[in-house]
């Protein structure tokens, strides 16, 4: 993070001349020092060792309903911030093309046709498309401004709908499966009737190269035969996980490690110690069918029939009551736990996981819940590779968090119910309570996922999660006299963000060993994306914390506003002083602040 400081040199009725020199502080990224006024008005005197500072750290919160935010207590300690280490140049592929330049997930094929210029054309769930023109050329093409497809049934590609021109190349594999790579990294799969598209094809995962195995890290697998006996039918999928639907209709999950078969007299055997029933079933607007498994799994079905397996069922998305994408979830929720006769206690989550709770009450983390194989009385009989249990904090709302040796935590709730997620990413207040949790979203969070971006969609369980703020980039004018600093504020979920963009003013001048100059001499511009602020004065807009979490200086606010899903914005913000309030009682006096960004939800 680059910083600079600037001193005045001398003060014209015209214009303020400047000269740069630099500092190693990290956190001091505006600073204005005032020495030698050489007096040129008939009203100013002499005014010398005027100094002003003003200092920017970027770091991103989420307050809680109390506004528990953090303050730059000195220059030397660490800025908390959520800086994407991926967040560079490469990467604004996304933010130009949105979904069409997405890098991780499983989309569905929706529909596919010809136009009349013998073009054929691929819709897929995420609004995204594939069009191979009649000359042989390919486009991937985003979705249009409006949410729609960016193409229309005759080939004509929206005006605010962006493309990417790319080559494929085609290889089938020994069980039938079609693959086409394409140049940008993306693939679609074709097998069996079902047709998913891949945007990131190096997590296409073949058995011994030669056939179709999933896509990871979700888990997503299709039905690779059917076989209908007099009492079930039984699908395998790719991943040799087995779907077993009796003739009243009941559906089964089987275990790929366990046996499932038709047998000589065209009746279906399965191990119904390692089976798991549905949990819930949902009927969507697109004709797809999802259910969820006691195990944390699902199936998608379509109206044809066709059948999608993923492992992973938190990562399916749904909006708009249709299926949207499947893609990597970092929260996994509890779905069943069974007991066992030697009493033991499993429960599997959704984000593919398990947890085994031993009599004695601790617990281990079992990162792949397949791994667990029962016996008739639903005692373990596998030895799946497990992660010990590290520690246990109670915070003081209630909640217990156990940590573990891989790196995740489980926080189990006041209903009793838990999630999964990574140690790193839970986030306690100043009293040791959770902040990024939502109770009243968090206790239905399955039935959340079907609501569209104007709603309530909390596939994020952490409103941060997949927010991001770059390293501050801070330039100097010297024809224009100016001061500014620009950086990058990142939304990689699906859905809109809003965000609150403030200084917030050191609490205790005297570590700086300065006295506190007034906000009201401080004034700012600021561009966020392409809305432009002009000549405001910090005091213009306060976010009082007063009474709140005691603190004795405000917030002064810049901007408040919403990021689109998927989307990346550039902010710059220009700090200056108004001279022409400026008095000799004002002499050695600083102002101090930290820029921050808050994920208001």
């Amino acid at each position: 993070m680059k910083t600079n400081l600037f001193r005045v040199k001398e003060k014209k009725e015209e214009k303020i001349v400047i000269e740069e020199e630099r500092t190693e502080n990290p956190f001091l990224l505006f600073l204005k020092r005032h020495k030698n006024f050489i007096i040129t008005s008939l009203i100013l005197l002499g005014i010398s060792s005027l100094l002003i500072t003003i200092g920017l750290a970027f770091s991103l919160f989420q307050p809680s309903t109390e506004f528990d935010i953090s303050f730059l207590e000195d220059t030397n300690e660490e800025v908390i911030s959520n800086v994407d280490p991926n967040l560079n140049e490469d990467d604004y592929k996304e933010e130009i093309l949105g979904a069409v330049g997405r890098s991780d997930g499983v989309v569905i094929l929706v529909k596919t046709f010809m136009d009349s210029n013998n073009d054929v054309i691929y819709y897929f769930s995420d609004k995204t498309a594939i069009v191979v023109r009649a000359d042989g050329k390919i486009y991937r093409v985003s979705a249009d401004s409006n949410g729609k497809y960016g193409i229309d049934e005759n080939g004509k590609i929206a005006e605010s709908a962006k493309t990417i021109q790319v080559k494929s190349t085609t290889t089938t594999l020994s069980d039938g499966a079609i693959i086409t790579n394409y140049t940008d990294g993306t693939a679609k799969i074709e097998h069996n009737g079902i047709t998913i598209f891949v945007r990131d094809n190096t997590k296409i995962k073949l058995h011994n190269g030669s056939s179709l195995k999933n896509v990871v890290p979700s888990g997503v697998a299709l039905n690779e035969s059917t076989e209908k006996g007099n009492n079930a039918t039984l699908n395998t999928f790719t991943d040799k996980t087995k779907l077993v639907t009796t003739t009243d209709n009941k559906k089964y999950i089987v275990n790929p490690n366990a046996n499932a078969v038709m047998n000589n007299n065209q009746d279906v055997t399965y191990d119904r110690y390692n089976s798991y029933g549905v949990l819930e079933e949902k009927v969507l607007s697109d004709d797809n069918t999802v259910t969820y498994y006691e195990n944390g799994s699902a199936t998608i079905i379509n109206k044809n029939g066709n059948k999608i397996y993923v492992k992973k069922a938190g990562d399916i998305i749904i909006k708009d009551n249709a299926v949207y994408e499947i893609i990597t979830n970092k929260y996994g929720y509890s779905k069943k736990t069974f007991n066992t006769s030697d009493g033991k206690k499993v429960t599997f989550f959704d984000n593919g996981a398990a947890i085994i709770q031993y009599p004695d009450g601790t617990k281990k983390y079992v990162e792949n819940s397949d791994d667990i194989l029962f016996d008739a009385n639903k005692n373990i009989t596998s030895n799946p590779q497990t992660s010990g249990q590290k520690d246990i904090r109670t915070t003081t709302d209630g909640y217990k968090v156990i940590n573990f040796d891989n790196g995740k935590s489980e926080v189990i709730k006041d209903d009793g119910t838990s999630f999964i997620v990574d140690t790193s990413k839970l986030i306690f207040d100043s009293e040791g309570n959770i902040t990024n949790k939502d109770k009243d979203k968090d206790k239905d969070k399955n039935d959340d996922k079907d609501k569209d971006n104007s709603g309530n969609n909390t596939t994020e369980g952490d409103p941060l999660e997949g927010m991001y703020v770059s390293e501050a980039e801070t330039k100097y004018n010297d024809k224009k006299n100016i001061q500014y600093t620009k950086f990058l504020i990142q939304n990689t979920n699906s859905k809109p963000k809003r965000f609150r963009i403030v200084i917030e003013e050191v609490k205790d001048y005297s570590k700086y060993n300065a006295t506190r100059l007034e906000p009201k001499y401080v004034k700012y511009q600021a561009l966020i994306g392409t809305t432009f602020i002009s000549n405001k004065r910090l005091v213009e807009d306060v976010w009082d914390n007063n009474g709140t979490v005691n603190y004795v200086i405000d917030n002064y606010i810049l901007y408040e506003g919403t990021i689109n899903a998927v989307s990346t914005i550039e902010v710059t913000i220009t700090l200056f002083v108004d001279y022409s309030e400026l008095d000799n009682s004002n002499q050695d006096k600083y102002f101090i602040g930290t820029v921050k960004t808050y994920v208001v939800s």
